[in-house]
């Protein structure tokens, strides 16, 4: 993976950045991604004018900083290992308590991928209603099954 992105960077289509989290970080060159309207589906069914929408206002976003970037929002399911879960309701609540715990886990996380920064976007399952304390200060998006 090392080379493939070294190889990325050479030909500008990825630049390193700094993430935060202790490992570095990738974005994708905003020249590397070229956006064209379609004429439709190829299938012939209706486009779906939300996505539409979203696509070709993309194009615009992706030199700057927009609202779809510097945003980290992580899963919280049952397909999630416990110790991840833990680490990741701690980051979303971020009281003084959890940032404690967060510091003396540092090893595990930097080890496991997880980040030690606040996570302001938690991605949560219906299960969540079965008392986990998640706080109502921040962001909680309820993915319903169905």
């Amino acid at each position: 993976m090392k080379t493939l992105l070294a190889a990325a960077a050479e030909y500008q289509l990825v630049v390193s950045v700094d993430t935060g989290f202790d490992m570095p970080g990738w974005r994708l060159a905003p020249n590397a991604l070229r956006l064209l309207p379609s004429k439709g589906r190829a299938d012939g069914r209706r486009i779906n004018p939300y996505f539409a929408g979203l696509y070709s206002s993309l194009a615009d976003v992706l030199p700057g900083d927009g609202g779809f970037f510097g945003l980290e929002g992580r899963e919280h399911t049952a397909q999630v290992d416990q110790k991840q879960r833990i680490w990741r309701e701690r980051r979303f609540r971020w009281g003084d308590d959890d940032r404690a715990r967060l510091v003396e886990d540092k090893a595990e996380l930097v080890q496991a991928g997880e980040p030690r920064t606040r996570l302001p976007a938690l991605f949560c399952s219906p299960t969540m209603e079965l008392g986990v304390d998640i706080s109502a200060r921040r962001w909680c998006i309820w993915l319903v099954q169905g």
